[in-house]
């Protein structure tokens, strides 16, 4: 079973300053949002983006967030729904770009670390200074076969995708992004 890391290309733009802000309330989302520090949240955010250039791509480079446009959250809700979308709007220069863009939640997040494999630093079970990352194919077998994105337990930030899964992006015309193959063992 082949597993990629998908992310977007470096190449892409880069956000100057990311900002968020409470929209709209709802009582059953209450947790802790993670941008550039922790910010207490009791509704649904609306994330600001500040962009240095106009054109975007699919899925636009954010350190902070998985940011991806509405075509491409369409693909990823075929391919995992136990995701949640958090409306995202991108300026330049205070002027509104779009608002057709989403930071991606994944609600499932699974351990699929092989940790004596892998090289990086262990701290509670999260993974730091991450040089190379290696899967447990027995973990990977668990994880339900209808969702073909998932998140990384462990390793934050990092975005899983199935050989499947990245056929289907691929075959989608999803712009600007990258995959990079993950071993598996």
């Amino acid at each position: 079973m082949k597993v990629f890391r998908i992310m977007a290309d470096v190449n892409n733009i880069k956000f100057d300053k990311v900002r968020c802000e409470v929209k709209q309330k709802s009582p059953w989302f209450r947790t802790d949002f993670y941008v550039n520090e922790k910010i207490e949240i009791n509704g649904m955010p609306i994330i600001e983006f500040e962009t240095i250039n106009s054109a975007l791509s699919d899925i636009p480079y954010s350190p902070d967030a998985f940011l991806v446009s509405d075509k491409f959250y369409k693909i990823i809700k075929q391919m995992n729904n136990k995701t949640m979308p958090i409306s995202s709007n991108i300026y330049k220069k205070d002027k509104l770009i779009t608002d057709n863009y989403f930071v991606v939640i994944f609600f499932n997040q699974y351990s699929v670390v092989d940790w004596e494999r892998s090289n990086c630093r262990r701290e509670y079970d999260i993974a730091y200074s991450i040089r190379k990352l290696v899967l447990s194919k027995n973990q990977i077998d668990k994880i339900p076969k209808n969702e073909m994105i998932f998140a990384s337990k462990e390793a934050i930030g990092y975005i899983l995708i199935t050989e499947e899964g990245k056929k289907i992006v691929e075959n989608a015309g999803i712009s600007g992004v990258m995959f990079e193959e993950i071993e598996v063992s």
